[in-house]
């Protein structure tokens, strides 16, 4: 499930906005909640970050959203919260 960092990099020259659909800035809860993960959090942030500074073209183009999916009592604490902007600074 997901994009390996090699086609989110590809994803530079694609003149749309890219989103990202994060479940947990957490490695281990992530791959409790999406087993088939093969790359960490870090590795595709990384990824959209190289995509997002190479792009070129107007600011619409370094547009990223990125949406999270919260699941009560599993990863909706404020400590999950602060993971995420934590995680997500860099960009």
């Amino acid at each position: 499930v997901g994009p390996s960092p090699a086609s989110i990099t590809k994803m530079a020259t694609i003149l749309v906005p890219l989103a990202w659909s994060l479940h947990t800035a957490d490695n281990e809860l992530r791959k409790k909640l999406v087993p088939t993960a093969s790359h960490t959090v870090e590795e595709l942030r990384d990824a959209y970050g190289q995509a997002l500074g190479t792009r070129q073209g107007g600011k619409h183009l370094r547009v990223f959203r990125v949406g999270v999916t919260m699941l009560q009592g599993i990863n909706d604490s404020p400590h999950h919260a602060a993971q995420i902007a934590e995680l997500l600074a860099p960009l």
